[in-house]
């Protein structure tokens, strides 16, 4: 799309706005954007939006010629569109300065005032750079600390969630079975059965425990710990199984071996993968 050169038109836009120039252009890209700015005018001075301004903008681009081509009229011109510059800067921050006064008047800047005082420079049209510089001098000038950003809160993972919710679904299920056992006549598989799901609410407990604690501090999986629970989970669930080979039972006592054994699965996936912990959504509002 080609460039268009109507703010030559504009008095307020200063020589390098108009031409889509940089302050550092070299001497080459002005005389191209001159030429360029002067063509796009000429061939607007039919054109009835921009034929009463067509004579004052040839007339402009004739003076950024003299400016920008002359060493010394052009170093003279960029200070003085550097203190305009300044000039307007201030006059935008003046609001977020007297903001300061009222914010901070303890000497210190907390994360969230800092949040508040960036947020409403934002509206007096200052670029991002701009409210950093401005807000660092203004912070030194009045001797006033931040306050460290706070860390992100670690939080749990849906999948987190959701598996140490199964497993405690799990388990209360088998205890209603084991509670069914014991009550009609079948209270040593009950009482069998019974020792894994402990184990398993041990593991749980103890899992619900690490997740409070921060992931560098968490202590590493002990492999004996799963063993010793297979080893109690597979002896008891199959001699339990095996005492009711001719119990009508039979069936309530197989469900509930093998949802003491998927708790004590969903522990294991639980506690060898972990999700990535992710920062609190409400922490640095």
């Amino acid at each position: 799309m080609p460039k268009s050169y109507a703010g030559v038109g504009d008095p307020d836009v200063d020589f390098y706005q108009m031409l889509h120039l940089e302050r550092h252009s070299r001497l080459e890209q002005i005389e191209e954007a001159l030429q360029a700015a002067q063509r796009w005018w000429n061939g607007q001075q039919a054109n009835p939006k921009y034929r009463h301004q067509a004579r004052d903008a040839l007339a402009r681009l004739r003076e950024a010629r003299e400016v920008l081509f002359d060493p010394i009229r052009r170093q003279s011109y960029d200070r003085q569109r550097q203190s305009t510059r300044q000039n307007w800067r201030k006059m935008r921050w003046l609001p977020v300065s007297e903001l300061i006064d009222v914010l901070l008047k303890e000497q210190t800047c907390s994360h969230a005032q800092e949040e508040l005082l960036v947020n409403f420079a934002r509206r007096r049209n200052l670029t991002e750079e701009e409210i950093r510089i401005l807000l660092n001098e203004e912070f030194l000038r009045r001797d006033i600390e931040r306050e460290p950003e706070p860390e992100p809160r670690p939080t749990r993972s849906v999948w987190h969630i959701f598996g140490y919710r199964s497993v405690i679904a799990f388990l209360s299920i088998a205890f209603l079975g084991i509670l069914v056992l014991a009550l009609y006549g079948s209270a040593s598989p009950a009482i069998l059965l019974l020792v894994p799901m402990l184990n398993d609410i041990r593991l749980l407990v103890r899992g619900l425990y690490l997740q409070a604690i921060p992931e560098e501090n968490q202590p590493s999986v002990n492999g004996w710990d799963w063993l010793v629970g297979i080893a109690v989970l597979g002896g008891a669930s199959v001699t339990a199984l095996v005492t009711m080979q001719n119990d009508p039972m039979l069936p309530l006592g197989i469900g509930v071996a093998t949802l003491i054994w998927l708790s004590w699965l969903a522990l294991v996936l639980l506690w060898q993968n972990p999700p990535p912990l992710k920062p609190s959504p409400n922490e640095h509002l």
